[in-house]
């Protein structure tokens, strides 16, 4: 039946809140003048951000917590939509935040792989990652941020908190070799980029080998289009 994930929604959700798909670029990239006209040509960064989907916030709410790792935070619930449900039952010094959402996959293997927002900065908790066998669970589950400073923080409704993908069992456990020495086409790609009057190209983001050649296999985005089923 092929690779696709259906998102089971609670009758109460709201849809306005489902997950979006992730965005290509960061916003702090163009505040920074090293990473200014720079990172947004790093595929391999980009292709990381884009990956799958955002999970968003429920609602708006305010997290304290003094630093002890024996003590809850405290959650203040500011604003929130009609499936929200964030607690502090998890873990000390931890928030969870309920999906209310059930993902679905069709293959064995397919499993749905939770972690945090990558490439952002400043954020002050970490979200544990979990991988769903969701081609037979269809439990709910919770997203559980530990906080890694102390202090007050603001999360607003619609605000990326988490990111999903689907991720096929088999690329997890591969089969694997060692081999001394780098391959074969290692030692041209260096000698050109070390070439006295090299200056930056993005023959990687245009799908270009160092020899010049077009790589037919070249991926440059996840998604050609993208569409809930309900």
């Amino acid at each position: 039946m092929g690779h696709r994930i259906r998102f089971h929604l609670s009758n109460d959700y709201d849809e306005s809140l489902a997950p979006i798909p992730a965005a290509k670029l960061k916003d702090w990239w163009e505040d920074n003048h090293k990473t200014l006209n720079h990172a947004k040509h790093c595929l391999p960064l980009s292709m990381a951000n884009s990956l799958g989907y955002y999970i968003l916030s429920p609602g708006t709410f305010m997290v304290r917590w003094d630093g002890d790792t024996q003590k809850d935070c405290i959650v203040e619930h500011i604003d929130r939509c009609s499936h929200y449900e964030v607690d502090a039952h998890a873990a000390y010094g931890s928030f969870t935040v309920q999906a209310k959402f059930i993902p679905v996959t069709d293959e064995p293997g397919d499993f749905i792989y939770i972690k945090g927002v990558p490439n952002e900065r400043c954020v002050p908790y970490s979200c544990m990652e979990a991988c769903i066998e969701a081609w037979w669970n269809v439990g709910f589950f919770g997203l559980v941020f530990l906080l890694n400073r102390p202090g007050e923080f603001l999360i607003r409704r619609g605000q990326p908190i988490a990111q999903m993908f689907l991720y096929h069992g088999a690329a997890g456990y591969p089969d694997t070799e060692f081999v001394r020495g780098y391959p074969a086409e290692h030692a041209h790609w260096l000698a050109r980029r070390s070439r006295p009057d090299y200056r930056k190209d993005l023959d990687y983001m245009r799908g270009f080998n160092s020899h010049g050649v077009k790589v037919n296999e070249h991926i440059t985005t996840w998604r050609s289009s993208v569409q809930f089923r309900k």
